[in-house]
């Protein structure tokens, strides 16, 4: 086998005696066939050498229980942790609560199979972390584990043979990726969270702040407490129609927000909800006034007001919980009734197509009035492109409003379409030439 052969200063060597260096750490060098040969060094892996005391030293603080190690304390040189499956012939099994804790000179932390249980804090205020891999044999990982990480942690990567525990695009789940647990502090711009999730554990987004906007699909009940807390670049956030519950402080300090739509689904906001989010000046409701916990839009933008859909009940005005209040009326069609469509909020008793195209086929417009005997019809789910010249407020009386049709797919020809009121007011459409 290949030798490493070190310089001595006197030429060849009769025993080890001639070749040792002095040095502890390095370990004893042999004479071997009168050349000098390099040791290897006396401690473990996971062990720190000292060189003033010829002694080894565990990089960590630990207590034994029941032939058990648990971690309590890092005390190693930092950059790339491979914490040891043993220390002193006893398995590592636990990552004790701030073990890691503060701690700014680690860069990536590698959890042996071993171990099973990663504490309270055990990764937290790391100030350079960047990835943490997590073995197959972790069944429970503390709540604030990664709590008040460096912006500067981009991953959390798991083994794909645990069995409690998985990670997506470098965000920690649960196995079936139900849950959404963790997001490491350094995730950047839009984040899509896929249609498995069913609710977002608390503090799961916390001191995102590199975060443009998340995309939360319907799979969705539940947004846990301090869910998006302090998300500060956080622009854009749709909640969907399943969610149910909005936890305390669930987007909290939410810098980048100006608007906020509730949707009807919603049947609880916890305390604070919104607290603090000072470019917050809008929240729309679409459904009954929700259960409301304290301060829910607390020290928001200094002109947020509150708008309801027409008929959602449990709002007041001019206030509600403290808050200015006013009735939205009609957010689209959907929100009125009979032959009715939404303009400039307002339920209106005249086609949707006033304004400019292109607009749904006639099949697709709620049913108005026509008595015209050449009334225009469009093919189902056909499109047409038009525009009109006036407005019905601009229309006193009977009038007539005339376009010509720039875009007809699907083969069916009109020349100009006209828009009517007759004397009571009521709107009809007819083509001067027939649809094929």
């Amino acid at each position: 086998a290949p030798r490493l052969v070190i310089s001595a200063s006197v030429s060849g060597c009769v025993d080890d005696a001639d070749c040792d260096d002095g040095q502890f750490c390095n370990g004893a060098e042999a004479c071997d066939a009168g050349e000098c040969v390099a040791g290897t060094s006396p401690c473990q892996t996971g062990e720190t050498c000292n060189e003033a005391t010829d002694t080894c030293g565990s990089d960590y603080t630990y207590t034994i229980s029941e032939g058990e190690v648990t971690i309590t304390g890092y005390i190693g040189s930092g950059g790339d942790v491979v914490i040891p499956s043993s220390i002193d012939g006893y398995t590592v099994t636990v990552i004790g609560d701030q073990a890691f804790n503060d701690e700014d000179t680690v860069v990536s932390i590698t959890v042996p199979d071993s171990v099973t249980t990663i504490g309270f804090e055990a990764f937290a205020r790391c100030e350079i972390l960047d990835s943490v891999f997590i073995g197959k044999g972790v069944t429970s990982i503390a709540t604030h584990a990664f709590r008040y990480n460096s912006s500067s942690h981009r991953t959390i990567d798991v083994d794909p043979d645990n069995m409690v525990y998985s990670s997506l695009d470098g965000i920690l789940y649960n196995k079936a990726q139900s849950v959404l647990l963790r997001c490491p502090a350094d995730k950047r711009g839009d984040v899509i969270i896929p249609d498995t999730v069913i609710s977002i554990a608390d503090y799961a987004f916390s001191h995102c702040t590199q975060i443009d906007s998340v995309t939360i699909p319907d799979s969705v009940t539940t947004l846990g407490i301090f869910s998006f807390a302090r998300c500060y670049g956080l622009t854009s956030i749709t909640i969907p129609d399943s969610v149910t519950t909005l936890g305390r402080e669930a987007f909290s300090y939410a810098n980048g927000l100006t608007s906020v739509i509730i949707p009807a689904s919603v049947t609880t906001m916890e305390s604070y909800v919104f607290f603090d989010s000072p470019n917050l000046s809008s929240a729309v409701f679409l459904g009954d006034a929700p259960s409301m916990g304290t301060g829910v839009f607390r020290d928001t933008a200094s002109d947020f007001s509150i708008c309801y859909v027409s008929g959602a009940a449990g709002f007041t005005t001019p206030t509600w919980e403290g808050y200015p209040a006013s009735d939205c009326g009609c957010l689209d069609v959907s929100d009125c009734s009979g032959n009715y469509s939404c303009v400039d909020n307002q339920c209106v008793d005249v086609p949707p197509a006033l304004g400019d195209g292109p607009f749904l086929a006639r099949d697709n417009w709620p049913v108005f009035p026509t008595d015209s005997a050449n009334p225009f019809f469009l093919k189902q789910n056909e499109f047409a492109l038009w525009t009109f010249s006036d407005d019905q407020a601009s229309c006193p009386g009977q009038c007539t409003h005339s376009a010509t049709v720039a875009s007809m797919p699907g083969g069916a020809t009109v020349a100009t379409l006209s828009v009517d009121t007759d004397a009571s007011g009521e709107w009809f459409a007819y083509s001067e030439l027939p649809v094929e």
